[in-house]
């Protein structure tokens, strides 16, 4: 599967899924009330599963995602990602 990184001005209503760290439900809601979605908008079956594993949490989130459900071409995910004192975002389109 190709991705390809597209601008982050894409529109909120045509992002499949947001893919972020396995932080607890307290985090993700806080989260989910900062971008304005609902729980279904954000990849949450890893939560249990794996727990937080650092800075893999966006990645292995999105592959198990991909290799569970058929993503059609021109898809796009929001990724959250975190570290010390940063943040950051990308959106990711399949190919």
């Amino acid at each position: 599967m190709l991705w390809r990184a597209i601008p982050p001005d894409h529109p909120q209503e045509r992002m499949e899924k947001v893919f972020c760290g396995n932080y607890n439900m307290l985090i993700q809601r806080s989260l989910m009330r900062e971008l304005g979605v609902g729980e279904r908008a954000f990849y949450l079956e890893n939560l249990q599963r794996l727990g937080h594993v650092f800075s893999c949490d966006v990645l292995i989130n999105l592959s198990d995602y991909a290799a569970s459900t058929s993503v059609a071409p021109a898809t796009t995910f929001t990724c959250l990602t975190v570290g010390y004192f940063r943040w950051g975002c990308f959106v990711l389109q399949k190919t």
